[in-house]
């Protein structure tokens, strides 16, 4: 486990398995978990985590693995709409969730090419836990969604952004002018940068 801050940690991503990064914040009433990975290791720690609510950013097994050998309700499991689709559990998230328990936490809907359903989670207001709805898709990035994307982060109040897979943090400013200049490169009559 690496220590980000007073109230937020993770277990890093792995590669075999491949396994996304698991965060955990800690709040007063809850411990608050941003996917669940799918090594033995982020099964173990979420597993001895008490009084959690699981937040999964989207589908791909690598962040959601783990979800099917816990137990845990409906109303403490928080999904966008494919995954609840794909695991078949969870309280779908359709518009912003906010929790006030000691850090504030809110659960964003996020436009996203590489998956259907991203959330992101935003934490005090200062650090975007983003998953991987930075990344784009095989076929790369979608300009409507990407165009939708660029606003929300516009909008949105942050200082710092973190992806999933990559251990650095990243300027509010700086992911928005990478994004930016990824949807400059359009053209006309195409779907995909």
């Amino acid at each position: 486990m690496k220590k980000i801050n007073e109230y937020l940690s993770f277990l890093p991503a792995s590669d075999e398995p491949l396994s996304a990064d698991v965060y955990f914040v800690n709040g007063k009433e809850y411990n608050y978990i941003v996917d669940v990975g799918s090594c033995a290791e982020a099964l173990n720690l979420v597993s001895e985590t008490d009084r959690k609510r699981v937040i999964l950013t989207h589908f791909h097994e690598d962040h959601t693995w783990n979800i099917r050998n816990l137990e845990l309700d409906d109303k403490d499991l928080y999904v966008g709409n494919y995954t609840a689709k794909t695991i078949n559990r969870g309280t779908v998230v359709r518009e912003k969730v906010t929790f006030t328990d000691g850090p504030l936490i809110e659960v964003i809907p996020m436009p996203s090419s590489h998956a259907k359903g991203c959330l992101s989670v935003l934490i005090n207001r200062e650090i975007l836990l983003m998953g991987d709805s930075y990344y784009n898709c095989q076929k790369g990035y979608n300009v409507s969604l990407l165009y939708d994307q660029i606003r929300l982060l516009k909008e949105l109040e942050f200082e710092t952004a973190i992806m999933s897979h990559d251990e650095r943090h990243h300027s509010k400013r700086k992911i928005i002018r990478l994004l930016e200049s990824y949807y400059a490169c359009r053209k006309q009559g195409e779907d995909y940068v």
